[in-house]
């Protein structure tokens, strides 16, 4: 996890080595990461013309199950919370629905030890487009695919376990190649 990288990151010396922590512990960071990139997410759509409304409610919800220990439970409300944001288009609101995806697969991704800063940086460059764009973060996925594809068969193992246990939307699933 890189610093660097807007919604993706903390320097690989102050992570845990994938190897080294169990599938439960890497999800939960997985989340933890999942809540802070997702509310940077919200207010980068919130600047292309995207309402934030009930969002914070769900960023809430995240964090009291983060602080409960239910993995699955944040993801689910960043990830609802991510899908709340209004923003007037069919397009746009798929596009969210893509986007919160494609954010659980590289958090979890990442978690696991797969480089994925290539995606990521696609990912945050797309995001200008979320309005204006149908399937604005196809080249994300697709590149977030593709590195998971051609990681270490253990990054790509702990990679599908960290997305089962946080419960993580098909679309995740199909980016990572576990579906």
């Amino acid at each position: 996890m890189i610093h660097t990288i807007v919604f993706f990151g903390a320097s690989s010396s102050q992570a845990v080595h994938p190897d080294r922590a169990s599938p439960a512990d890497l999800a939960a960071s997985a989340a933890r990461d999942l809540i802070s990139d997702g509310r940077d997410f919200a207010l980068a759509a919130a600047k292309t013309g995207a309402r934030i409304g009930a969002t914070r409610m769900h960023f809430k919800a995240a964090k009291e199950a983060i602080d409960a220990k239910d993995p699955a439970g944040c993801t689910r409300a960043v990830v609802t919370g991510i899908t709340a944001l209004e923003v007037g288009s069919a397009h746009a609101s798929e596009n969210l629905r893509d986007g919160a995806a494609f954010m659980v697969a590289c958090e979890a991704a990442t978690a696991a030890g797969v480089d994925t800063r290539d995606a990521a940086a696609i990912f945050e460059a797309s995001v200008a487009s979320l309005v204006a764009d149908a399937r604005c973060f196809g080249a994300a996925s697709e590149r977030l695919s593709d590195a998971i594809a051609h990681a270490m068969p253990s990054a790509q193992g702990r990679t599908g376990e960290i997305l089962k246990i946080l419960a993580a939307p098909r679309k995740a699933l199909e980016i990572a190649g576990v579906a």
